[in-house]
């Protein structure tokens, strides 16, 4: 080692600690050989150092085994008092736990009996509501009838009053000379003159056979299209007339016989009312 070399504290330190650790006693002489550099004005101080701080130290004789059981007694005591204690916290909260269990079951039990209650006020509010309804669709099915017979009705009116009157005319009156036109002439205070007709030669009369009525197929295609629409449509139409029936054609008869026109309109009026009603 160099004699430029710095000399530090822990180099005293250690050195000093080798030889008092070989029995021998950390002179100058000695710590300045081991070194190999460094004063003895540099190594005196820190040597002072070493020595203080070894006189600050004191050696702390072990525990008496008296002491040592005292204590391991005294710590025993301790962790049994500690742990009775947790013990009770633990069960208190245990039964708190089963009382706020208690609390809510009770509660649910409350909550599941109100849900009963209301389904059962629901379900009472909805028979009595279909009821109604089915009450008041026998009622407009009622009026509809109804109106339709007015309509009915008041086509007959129409076609009476646009019928001609008759009118009065001159019957013909056989003579030896010609045929004439005589008008008898009507007194308030005389009858009238009994009118002679000639004798003609009876025709045979033929009887025409009636066409049988064109079926408007118009009309069962339209009772076909609103019906497919219906999950149900027999019992739908049975709302609107219980002798009612209707086949898969669309064919509707009522009572056993093939529905008219009129009733088929009626039917028609009514299906799209009930299905606007529907989808409103």
């Amino acid at each position: 080692m160099g004699r430029n070399t710095k000399v530090t504290q822990e180099d005293v330190d250690r050195i000093a600690n080798a030889l008092t650790a070989a029995n021998k006693e950390p002179t100058l002489s000695a710590i300045k050989d081991q070194l190999g550099s460094g004063s003895f004005s540099t190594i005196g101080p820190m040597l002072k150092i070493w020595k203080d701080a070894k006189k600050e130290k004191v050696d702390v004789p072990p525990i008496p085994g008296v002491l040592e059981d005292i204590a391991l007694n005294a710590a025993a005591s301790c962790w049994e008092e500690a742990f009775k204690e947790t013990s009770k916290q633990i069960q208190a909260m245990k039964d708190l736990h089963a009382a706020e269990k208690v609390e809510e079951k009770k509660e649910m039990e409350k909550i599941l009996l109100a849900m009963d209650e209301l389904e059962g006020k629901l379900y009472r509010k909805t028979e009595s509501e279909g009821h109604y309804k089915l009450k008041h669709l026998q009622a407009e099915q009622s009026e509809a009838k109804a109106q339709g017979r007015i309509v009915e009705l008041e086509k007959i009116i129409k076609k009476l009053e646009q019928k001609p009157k008759p009118t009065k005319r001159t019957k013909p009156v056989k003579t030896e000379g010609s045929e004439k036109s005589i008008v008898p002439e009507q007194h308030p205070d005389n009858p009238p003159t009994p009118v002679i007709k000639p004798k003609t030669s009876a025709k045979p009369k033929t009887k025409t056979k009636k066409k049988p009525a064109q079926k408007d197929i118009f009309l069962d295609n339209h009772i076909k299209q609103l019906t497919d629409k219906m999950p149900s449509p027999q019992a739908f139409i049975q709302l609107w007339q219980k002798n009612a029936h209707i086949d898969k054609n669309g064919e509707l008869t009522i009572s056993g016989k093939e529905a008219t026109d009129d009733e088929k309109k009626n039917l028609i009026k009514w299906l799209e009312e009930e299905l606007a009603a529907e989808t409103a």
